[in-house]
């Protein structure tokens, strides 16, 4: 037995469509509106940052450190900014030149003028890929003093990561490295 549809039935139908419709463009916007809301606040989850990390910092003559680094995270870090803050000083400083080293690149500083407790800067663009390691020197400007010395390294923008190195004097008799006396009892 078949049935007729009438005027209701048809009427009903399009009722529906409308409303699939009406409720479909609701759900669109109201996801529109969270994506909006969500970027806005930082809701959403940033991609893993680069880890950069100082693995050596060493002097390779009185006027030069050898710096090696290594980037942990999976994104590439990107070097803005070197800092070499003098933080003790006491005499002269005796090392010998190791020769030359393979390096993706060299900074030179001035510290010549910088006393105690301040510091010099210097612009760079070195990257570091991701999960990659690398190696530069940071030149100190013909430097002559016995110096403790704190590099800092600007990454991302706003990153940093700092570490401190004790110019050894060397024993030129022995070719033994001695460091510098760090007790309270040093006359710096």
């Amino acid at each position: 037995m078949m049935t007729k549809k009438g005027p209701k039935a048809n009427h009903s139908s399009k009722e529906k469509n409308k409303t699939a419709i009406y409720v479909a463009l609701i759900g669109a916007a109201a996801l529109i509106v969270v994506a909006i809301i969500t970027e806005l606040f930082g809701l959403l989850p940033k991609p893993p940052p680069s880890v950069l990390e100082i693995t050596s910092l060493t002097p390779k003559n009185p006027s030069l450190l050898d710096v090696k680094v290594r980037n942990i995270g999976p994104a590439e870090a990107l070097i803005t900014e070197l800092t070499v803050s003098i933080l003790r000083e006491s005499g002269t400083l005796e090392l010998t030149d190791l020769g030359p080293l393979p390096s993706s690149g060299q900074y030179n500083l001035s510290v010549a003028g910088l006393q105690v407790g301040q510091s010099t800067s210097v612009q760079v663009s070195h990257s570091v890929g991701a999960n990659k390691a690398d190696r530069f020197l940071v030149g100190l400007a013909n430097n002559t003093r016995r110096l403790i010395v704190k590099l800092t390294i600007t990454y991302n923008r706003d990153q940093i990561v700092s570490e401190t190195v004790y110019m050894m004097v060397i024993d030129v008799t022995k070719n033994i490295p001695q460091p510098i006396s760090l007790s309270t009892t040093a006359k710096w």
